[in-house]
């Protein structure tokens, strides 16, 4: 995902921006460090990461990372690796439409899950009794993402869709595709039947052009700092009678 360089300096849903007190570190050539979730990150250069990531900039920044459990790496953050605790993001640009769709005892499947944030919030909402299957391509963002966001039920692999060669039709009650356009048919087989598939808009209508009678429910936009035009697909048969009820209105605490 093509991150705007208005989201790394702390725009769309972050709760904390840059202070002036970070900006005359940077300007002074000291590093920052902080803590997020008994994660610590300190900065292996002073250049503000929004500067780093500019038109100007090398195009990366990294940090030094230290995870609750003592374990170290070496992250490097760039447009298209986004990293939610740089700027202090709690909430996934999709979470609230996640906690709509998300049930305790749910499995579902990510494609693309990037460092993991959504995906641990799609845990927190399938609860104990439910799992998470995250697949994503680039192998820093999977291994940060199993250090950041451990549990029982969450998964993440370094894969795309030909990993689910092996999976039982119908074996996810939902799948979250926010971008590409592989595999309509593999990710809508995959789908039990009253389940749903919220797909990005290319995947959307490569799944109308190979399905023509599958219509969709409706439409998402997500984060405003985050373009992303989403649809929501619904397979049809019946809903499980054993689904729980939705949840409170107030959501799961952040990951």
């Amino acid at each position: 995902m093509n991150v705007p360089i208005e989201w790394w300096a702390g725009g769309g849903n972050a709760r904390a921006r840059r202070t002036g007190i970070d900006s005359a570190l940077g300007l002074l050539g000291l590093r920052r460090a902080f803590v997020v979730d008994g994660v610590r990150y300190v900065e292996r250069t002073a250049e503000p990461l929004r500067r780093a990531l500019g038109a100007r900039g090398r195009g990366f920044k990294e940090y030094d990372v230290t995870f609750a459990d003592g374990d170290v790496m070496r992250i490097r953050a760039t447009r298209e690796r986004f990293y939610p605790d740089l700027i202090s993001q709690r909430i996934p640009p999709l979470g609230r439409l996640i906690e709509v769709l998300v049930r305790p005892g749910m499995r579902v499947l990510q494609i693309g899950a990037g460092t993991g944030q959504t995906a641990a919030w799609i845990a927190l909402c399938a609860g104990a009794s439910g799992s998470v299957v995250a697949l994503e391509r680039d192998g820093e963002s999977v291994r940060f993402a199993r250090r950041r966001f451990q549990g029982a039920n969450i998964a993440f692999e370094v894969a795309g869709v030909e990993a689910l060669t092996g999976e039982l039709d119908g074996a996810f009650d939902g799948v979250l595709a926010a971008s590409g356009v592989e595999s309509p048919l593999e990710l809508w087989r995959v789908v039990v039947p009253g389940g749903w598939l919220l797909a990005g808009d290319a995947l959307a209508g490569a799944l109308r052009d190979a399905l023509p009678s599958v219509g969709p429910l409706g439409e998402a936009v997500g984060d405003a700092a985050i373009p992303l035009r989403l649809v929501l697909f619904r397979k049809p048969g019946e809903v499980s009678p054993q689904t729980p009820p939705p949840q409170d209105e107030d959501g799961p605490e952040a990951p």
